[in-house]
């Protein structure tokens, strides 16, 4: 009978029931899974430097100072000689600026260019945008270098919010596996706001007490930025989720070069 054959079976090795040994059974099991790459999760080796790559590229999408910046704008122009009201009306340019700028970005998408152009682009124009601002600090002061500074800014602002803003956010979505999408993607942007903090804190100091120079170490950082992104961003235009992560597995399994269009 079939009944007596599923009894029967368990005794044919002795007599005695055998609890299940197969690498599949249990947590141990699930663990090796993960390991092995069959279901990624943390335990994965794989997973963990795509966990890295994502914080990276939210954590440095801070180290811009782009938050810093804005807020900070009024006091920044007051230092350069503009006057108070002006240095009030500033913000509100920025935010015009910042709304146009995303609207551009969003439209370089819907034309199809890649991710990895515009923010490698992006990044390279807010580096030159930073060390241009730092330079016109440099000159003697005048209405000239007023609203050289405020212009500089500007820059800054048309190169971040329409290339990195968009770009940044839109691969966090689109790197991390189904199955740890929420937990890598929050962890990810709990480092936007830590790195946020940092430079909202540092920034003030730093114009305290290097004024203008302070451009100049914002742009030697986003030098490394820029190196970075040309490093380790992916291509991510044109991919399923299912493909994105089927190449970016072998990229962190078998250090294969980078996904590109």
């Amino acid at each position: 009978m079939a009944y007596s054959s599923k009894v029967a079976a368990p005794y044919a090795t002795g007599g005695h029931y055998r609890r299940g040994t197969s690498g599949d059974a249990g947590i141990g099991g699930k663990r090796r899974r993960e390991q092995n790459g069959q279901h990624p999760g943390p335990q994965t080796p794989w997973i963990r430097k795509l966990v890295f790559l994502g914080i990276a590229i939210a954590f440095l999408s801070q180290t811009t100072g782009v938050n810093s910046i804005m807020w900070l704008a009024p006091s920044v122009l007051i230092s350069t000689g503009l006057d108070t009201q002006a240095s009030l009306v500033a913000p509100i340019c920025n935010g015009v600026v910042s709304v146009l700028a995303t609207l551009l970005g969003i439209y370089l998408l819907h034309r199809g260019i890649g991710r990895r152009p515009i923010i490698i682009t992006g990044q390279a124009g807010l580096t030159a945008a930073l060390a241009l601002i730092g330079i016109f600090f440099l000159l003697p002061e005048s209405s000239l270098r007023s609203y050289l500074v405020p212009a500089g800014m500007l820059l800054f602002l048309l190169f971040m919010q329409a290339c990195i803003g968009p770009i940044f956010w839109l691969l966090l979505a689109e790197i991390f596996p189904l199955r740890i999408r929420g937990f890598a993607t929050g962890l990810a942007i709990s480092f936007v706001w830590i790195a946020n903090t940092i430079v909202s804190l540092v920034f003030p100091i730093l114009i305290d007490s290097i004024q203008g120079s302070t451009f100049f170490l914002f742009a030697v950082i986003n030098i490394g930025t820029l190196i970075f992104y040309i490093r380790s961003i992916p291509e991510t235009k044109g991919r399923s989720l299912e493909k994105v992560e089927e190449e970016l597995q072998r990229r962190f399994t078998r250090q294969v070069p980078l996904i590109r269009p």
